[in-house]
């Protein structure tokens, strides 16, 4: 894999576990992008690691099965959750359904 620089915004942070997977720039500093671009072509090995753990995150978390069996375990929830809450409201007394 290749390294990452990319900014704080958004969830960008948690996508690549607060830098452990990519080198992480504020908004518009030019001069922390900079930084990390030289950082990043002076160390190689450094490179390698971001590499490895950015391509490692993303086959546990991001293949195209991950990513549907999340979401797929993610709508189950809540539509169990909704049935639930149906159940519970049709046995409510009427004054009680809000």
């Amino acid at each position: 894999g290749s390294p990452i620089i990319t900014t704080s915004i958004g969830s960008n942070r948690e996508v690549t576990l607060d830098g452990e997977i990519a080198l992480i720039v504020e908004p518009m500093k030019t001069d922390q992008l900079a930084d990390a671009i030289v950082t990043a072509a002076s160390d190689p090995d450094l490179c390698h690691q971001l590499g490895r753990r950015a391509r490692d995150r993303f086959l546990d978390c991001y293949t195209h099965p991950k990513m549907l069996s999340g979401y797929h375990r993610l709508y189950s929830t809540l539509l169990e959750d909704i049935e639930h809450a149906h159940r519970v409201s049709s046995v409510l007394p009427a004054h009680d359904r809000r």
